[in-house]
């Protein structure tokens, strides 16, 4: 069997030539959040928070299908490295059967609950009625997003980030035509953010699909193994459960923290503030797409290794894959520090939100580079098959430092934004120390997928 031609050679240019185009797949998946935030914002308030908190449901589901990713990446790329073709079609297969069923599931129950989910954050307030719009609509386009979360990540795993670049721009045009003609050219508001949001879901697990069954990428999907294998569900779940853990933890931990937001005290009321970290978030988003797309870049990689029998060379590819992103990054922060006032007054017109989150934006300047280690250390260990040391981290560093330390900043000591996103600040800081840690003790290199 031949091994991955990824698995010798110089690692610096290794690690940049898959991480480039995972960057414009990252930069161009963001840009339909962002679209969304941008036509919220030239509405109103209310369509401003309620698309913002509608994210943090599509993102609970996003997660999940992450999660039951999980897996099957880190099989993926220890196939791939050690020449098993016919085991990562296996995987790849396994891993979309079970997530396009949980894409059924989640479709119809946040459909049927969307009307208690607005009531339960929003009462009768004006966010209320655009909330539970925005997610009935969305909801449709989940069982595609399954396919498109499963297949573009078994790609990057396979050490093709290619595809899913173009697969995302597609994605990212569609997705800009639909829902900026909808509201601004037929007046249809929330309504239309969420149908914009859910076509272009809709045509990314199409075209995934479709590429999975050609040959125009490196692992590819059967319909005849996505049938459930016990054998193979054991070990996809072994695997894929931590982090399912762990993502369901930090959802809990933001679902809470953003109602710590919500409430906030200071120069500006909760409903302010809450606004401006929906927009500060998508800014940051821009860190987020460079972090991530060195985390899987990483993550392949390392799991290529694995695969191939060489550890000390997995190590080095994540001390890079920190070193070229993290440097990115820190970068970035110098523009969050600087032009905080431009950046918010692309999203919105209300004075008392752009006014609220420019000190806030400049604290999070300071944060990039724990942010970027803590991402992309994160992701190598996830590629390497280490999972449960992501989830005892996320679990003990969400619930006993960001909340805590938010609610004391931003409602007991009345700090307003900045004060509940200093909680946020310290999580990052902990995690990312804790991750360091779990990389340089080196128990990834043992772990079995």
């Amino acid at each position: 069997m031949a091994v991955s031609p990824l698995v010798t050679g110089n690692i610096r240019r290794q690690l940049f030539q898959l991480a480039l185009p995972t960057l414009g797949e990252q930069l161009l998946g963001s840009m339909v959040t962002i679209v969304d935030a941008w036509l919220a914002g030239h509405l109103s308030r209310d369509a401003v928070n309620a698309v913002g908190f509608s994210v943090y449901i599509s993102w609970l589901v996003w997660m999940v299908f992450t999660a039951i990713g999980a897996g099957a990446t880190a099989v993926v790329a220890r196939a791939i490295g050690a020449g098993r073709k016919g085991e990562a079609r296996t995987a790849v297969s396994q891993a979309i059967g079970v997530a396009v069923m949980a894409g059924a599931v989640a479709m119809v129950l946040i459909v049927s609950s969307a009307p208690l989910i607005a009531w339960l954050v929003w009462g009768n307030q004006g966010p209320a009625t655009p909330m539970r719009q925005f997610l009935q609509i969305e909801a449709i386009g989940h069982v595609f997003v399954s396919v498109t979360a499963i297949g573009i990540g078994c790609m990057r795993a396979s050490g093709d980030t290619r595809m899913p670049l173009k697969i995302m721009g597609l994605v990212n045009l569609w997705n800009v035509a639909t829902a900026t003609t909808l509201v601004r050219g037929l007046g249809w508001g929330v309504q239309g953010i969420a149908a914009g949001t859910a076509s272009a879901r809709a045509v990314g697990g199409l075209l995934t699909l479709a590429v999975l069954l050609s040959r125009r990428t490196k692992v590819r999907l059967t319909f005849a193994r996505m049938w459930p294998q016990a054998p193979w569900i054991r070990r996809l779940v072994r695997i894929g459960l931590p982090a399912a853990l762990e993502s369901g933890s930090f959802w809990i931990v933001q679902v809470i923290f953003v109602t710590i937001i919500k409430h906030t005290q200071g120069l500006y009321s909760g409903e302010v503030n809450f606004a401006a970290h929906v927009i500060g978030l998508r800014v940051e988003s821009l860190s987020y797409m460079p972090a991530n797309a060195w985390a899987f870049a990483g993550g392949a990689l390392m799991g290529q290794c694995l695969g191939a029998g060489l550890p000390d060379r997995a190590r080095r590819v994540g001390l890079e894959a920190c070193l070229q992103g993290g440097l990115l990054i820190t970068l970035m922060g110098f523009v969050y520090f600087f032009a905080p006032g431009f950046i918010f007054r692309q999203f919105t017109n209300d004075a008392e939100v752009i006014a609220a989150g420019i000190p806030a934006m400049k604290l999070l300047a300071f944060l990039q580079p724990f942010l970027a280690i803590w991402i992309i250390m994160g992701g190598c260990l996830r590629g390497s098959g280490d999972t449960r040391g992501p989830f005892v981290v996320t679990l003990l560093s969400g619930f006993f430092v960001r909340l805590p330390l938010g609610y004391l900043g931003g409602i007991y000591w009345g700090g307003g934004l900045v004060g509940a996103w200093i909680g946020m600040c310290a999580d990052v800081a902990v995690r990312c120390c804790l991750y360091s840690l779990r990389f340089w003790r080196g128990g990834w290199q043992k772990v079995k997928v």
